[in-house]
């Protein structure tokens, strides 16, 4: 298991998603926010209304255009706007790719100076700063194999 902060200094996964084929491939992003004050990260969890409901998550969604189909991240950052009301200038680096037949969910993390509030859409019921090493449950079957991955730094 590799300490997920160690491996911003890594070769990361291919970010773009042009070799596969956008017509049958559904895409997706989020972000995982890494507070480095606390060490905790922000977990969202959705609604009732949303597909996998009532587990914690990352904010994210579908990538929506051609062009996010080509950078991923600006879906991850869009989606941050509209399910968090995260707008802040922030260094995105692409940590895992969930890959299921047709689907492809790219995982970016966010190393924040600080937890901050945030503003929750219909989409999620709750957000919450977690200690990596007491997640909520249920976990999203995305989140739980992106934290099979990796661990985090502690700050005692």
């Amino acid at each position: 298991m590799k300490l997920l902060t160690q491996i911003l200094y890594e070769q990361h996964p291919q970010e773009s998603s042009q070799q596969e084929n956008h017509k049958t491939m559904r895409l997706a992003a989020g972000i995982l926010f890494y507070a480095k004050d606390t060490g905790k990260i922000l977990l969202v969890k959705r609604s009732a209304a949303s597909s996998c409901p009532h587990t914690w998550s990352l904010a994210g969604g579908k990538v929506d255009n051609k062009m996010e189909a080509r950078n991923p991240k600006l879906a991850a950052r869009r989606e941050a706007m509209e399910e968090i009301g995260f707008t802040t200038p922030v260094n995105l680096s692409l940590i895992h790719i969930t890959k299921r037949p047709g689907f492809r969910f790219f995982n970016y993390l966010a190393i924040v100076p600080s937890e901050f509030s945030v503003t929750l859409n219909e989409e999620h019921t709750d957000a919450e700063w977690f200690d990596p090493e007491t997640l909520p449950n249920p976990l999203h079957h995305g989140v739980e194999e992106l934290f099979s991955h990796y661990h985090f730094p502690t700050t005692k």
